[in-house]
Order: C-alpha cells, then structure tokens, then sequence
C-alpha cells in the first residue's frame, strides 16, 4: 500500500497467494465466497444479468478504479459508490481483483440467473488454477460480473 500503515487500514488486502487469503479470511474468522456466491453478489438476484455491477454504463471514476479512469493504486474500500453492485458491494469490478474459494471447473447458470451448479471444488497442491473474479486498478476489465481469470494458487498480485 504505502509506507504509512494508517493509509493502508482500509485499503484491500493486495499481493496475497490463494492460500494466504484463505487463511487470512479464516483468521477473521470467515471464508473466501465460492465462484456463485461472488456472481451473484455482482450481478444481483434473478435472470437480467448486466455487464457490470453498476448496469451497462461505462465506466466512470465515479464507479470503478481502472486504469482508464482511476487513481492508479489501491483506492479505500469504500470508494466509488456508484459503483456499487445490486446488494451494495463496492469494489468488484475494479481495486483488486479477488479470490474465490473455487479450483477452476466449468459451471452453468441457470434459468433464473442464479448459479446451477457451484462445483465447490477446493484447491489442495499448488499445481492448480483459482478463478479471481472482478479485476484491479491496473487492468481494463471486459463483462466485468461475467470474466474468469485464471491464475495459479501460488500467483500473489503483489
């Protein structure tokens, strides 16, 4: 974050591994959400699915930190309401992105937008890929309550 600890106290937690994550949300006595339970949160209850949190708008300051729009760091968690997804989450479509609790495998939703089938699959050895979800402030997200990225459990964005 920066040098001074007080800036970094309501920053998102960056440059974590899988398994650093997960540990850290147990610690706090929590979880990592599942792939569903991150789309969902994103998107909102029933089938009308948009492109971003916010609806299909483009992305603003106001709504988003990327790189075309945003500060260029990590911005405070509470930034950009307008951005913030039908259950009032902040931050998923830009900041950092973020762990799911899922080994990557393939899922489909269902007709009423919710998802189908969660495969809950956890990873266990550091030769398997997680799915992060939303992106950050150094990436130009696409669908952002849609896009998959992969990464290794051991990557840590730091």
């Amino acid at each position: 974050c920066y040098p001074d600890l007080n800036v970094c106290k309501n920053r998102a937690v960056n440059g974590k591994t899988y398994f650093q994550a997960r540990n850290y949300c147990e610690w706090l006595g929590s979880r990592l959400c599942t792939e569903a339970e991150w789309e969902r949160a994103a998107s909102g209850p029933g089938p009308i699915k948009h492109k971003h949190p916010w609806g299909d708008g483009p992305p603003t300051s106001a709504r988003v930190n990327i790189p075309s729009v945003g500060s260029g760091f990590i911005d405070p968690v509470d930034s950009h309401p307008d951005g913030a997804s039908p259950e009032g989450v902040f931050n998923m479509a830009s900041n950092v992105y973020e762990w799911t609790r899922d080994a990557y495998d393939m899922y489909e939703p269902a007709p009423n937008g919710e998802a189908l089938h969660n495969p809950l699959t956890l990873p266990t050895s550091p030769d398997q890929k997680v799915v992060g979800r939303g992106s950050c402030f150094f990436t130009e997200p696409g669908d952002t309550v849609s896009e998959r990225s992969l990464f290794w459990n051991t990557f840590d964005w730091g």
